[in-house]
């Protein structure tokens, strides 16, 4: 007679033991221990109500999100608020702060530049209140996503964007950069030079390109 196999017995058993295995693999090291995000119940808000463009430094020293630019030049409050909620929309507290992170076309983020201020808290909430760390400029019409987990969450992007002296994006910001500047300068209007964001190049522009010399990723 011959065998037959048994997909109620032991081969399933096996076969479910072999996916639970992979799958532990993929998901993070937190996941055993707290209930997984449901990203349809999560909601990332900035104080911002007005664009915003936070000029950013590839060393972290350029503007907070809670001073960054509004057009013309003015400061505004930009912090971002996010809340993480399972599916039953409980909060999720212990989410590891570089699960966390932002995302805007164009932009070179430095590792860890753009990763939330803070683990999430007992309400599940965390921020970026503090100044990222990246060069190159937001596309026009670019906003910013959060990411969770390496997933953007299903909203609207914020209105924050982000300018650079590190013109290139090469994470640095040196000689070649002033000269992509100069380029900028000369020519017609680009806003990615625009560091002041007041919508002309002048030497509110040249003097912030100055302070950005010498600066890197750490």
């Amino acid at each position: 007679m011959l065998a037959t196999r048994d997909p109620g017995g032991a081969e399933m058993y096996r076969l479910f033991m072999f996916l639970s295995a992979g799958l532990l693999v993929i998901l993070p090291a937190w996941a055993g221990a707290n209930p997984y995000p449901d990203l349809s119940n999560c909601t990332a808000v900035t104080a911002a109500t007005e664009p915003v463009s936070a000029y950013t430094l590839p060393d972290g020293s350029g503007d907070p999100l809670r001073t960054c630019c509004a057009f013309g030049g003015g400061k505004i409050d930009a912090s971002i608020t996010l809340q993480l909620l399972d599916w039953y929309l409980n909060p999720i507290p212990g989410i590891p702060a570089e699960d966390m992170w932002l995302e805007s076309d164009g932009v070179n983020f430095c590792p860890g530049g753009a990763v939330a201020d803070g683990d999430t808290d007992a309400s599940g909430i965390t921020t970026w209140r503090s100044a990222p760390a990246g060069g190159a400029a937001s596309q026009p019409g670019a906003g910013t996503r959060v990411m969770v987990i390496g997933m953007s969450l299903p909203q609207p992007d914020l209105d924050i964007r982000f300018h650079s002296p590190d013109l290139n994006g090469d994470r640095q910001v040196n000689l070649t950069d002033v000269v992509h500047f100069i380029q900028d300068y000369l020519g017609d209007y680009d806003w990615r030079s625009d560091f002041h964001w007041d919508g002309v190049l002048d030497l509110s522009d040249v003097v912030l390109l100055a302070q950005g010399l010498g600066k890197e990723c750490p």
